[in-house]
């Protein structure tokens, strides 16, 4: 087999289409750095030992430089629960929400709220938009 990114294409013993996570069955010679980074499931896969989950907001794209992107390129997806950890600024389940920074302040929601789907969800104590408004 060969190791790219972290994914072992066209292992042994398994069928040769098919991709897996690098490990013992992907026999490359100094591959010790993909291994080390290599998760038990492929970057935009979850639920070991089967890795049937698909991350949310995930995608593949393939041709002269294979690239997998989950939470729509804005977050890690959770290999346990296939959950996205949102980078600051994007929510939702898949990361695909972008929430509005203010004049007042360039954390988003002002620093008063939650990125979420709908936009900022406010703390107690804070409305409008961007969570600059205070009550």
């Amino acid at each position: 087999g060969e190791c790219w990114n972290g994914v072992c294409r066209r292992c042994r013993p398994r069928d040769a289409a098919v991709d897996m996570v690098c490990g013992a069955a992907c026999e490359v010679a100094g591959a010790a750095a993909c291994y080390a980074a290599a998760r038990t499931c492929a970057a935009d896969r979850f639920g070991a030992p089967r890795c049937l989950g698909v991350c949310p907001g995930s995608n593949r794209i393939t041709g002269g430089g294979n690239t997998i992107t989950t939470c729509s390129g804005h977050g890690v997806c959770d290999e346990a629960s296939g959950e996205c950890a949102c980078e600051r600024g994007y929510g939702g389940a898949d990361c695909a929400a972008v929430c509005a920074t203010s004049a007042a302040s360039p954390l988003p929601c002002a620093g008063h709220g939650a990125c979420t789907a709908q936009g900022c969800e406010c703390d107690a104590g804070y409305f409008g938009a961007e969570c600059a408004g205070a009550c």
